[in-house]
């Protein structure tokens, strides 16, 4: 009876906590960014791992962005879209309030293909974020099919 309930008990915690590289905490504080230069290029050992999608999908990609941590006015954001028509929505949020949506960078139909969008750091009152940790969330619609997947990235 114990081994059951210590199972269950580390299944919750499992499912609740996750098992997200770089953790600092239980919490949703993770630094998940890939440290990425001006051109896109991954910076050192990184995982570009952080930023893939979370489902198998061989023509679904997105991100990591670049330049991050970004030190500049904006960000490029890459994705592909598998097949055609989709249905896009790309959407930032503060990192630690993830249903805080700051600003809609897309929402609309897209037909298949490789896509950037640069992302001026402001919010959807066009004003800019402040420093700290951000996540952009896709969701790709398509005809039988959708596709998630979400990255950090962190304003210095």
């Amino acid at each position: 009876m114990i081994f059951i309930r210590l199972t269950v008990v580390l299944l919750i915690l499992i499912l609740f906590t996750g098992c997200e590289k770089h953790s600092t905490d239980p919490g949703n504080n993770t630094v998940d960014i890939v440290f990425t230069d001006a051109e896109g290029n991954i910076n050192g050992d990184d995982d570009i791992n952080d930023w893939q999608p979370r489902a198998i999908a061989p023509d679904f990609h997105f991100g990591p962005a670049y330049p991050d941590p970004v030190t500049g006015t904006a960000v490029t954001i890459p994705y592909s879209v598998p097949t055609s028509p989709a249905q896009v929505e790309l959407v930032i949020t503060n990192k630690e309030m993830i249903t805080d949506t700051l600003i809609i960078l897309i929402n609309s139909g897209q037909n298949a293909g490789y896509y950037q969008i640069l992302w001026n750091l402001n919010n959807s009152e066009n004003i800019l974020l402040p420093d700290g940790l951000y996540r952009a969330h896709i969701q790709v619609n398509c005809s039988d099919t959708t596709y998630r997947s979400f990255g950090d990235i962190k304003i210095e």
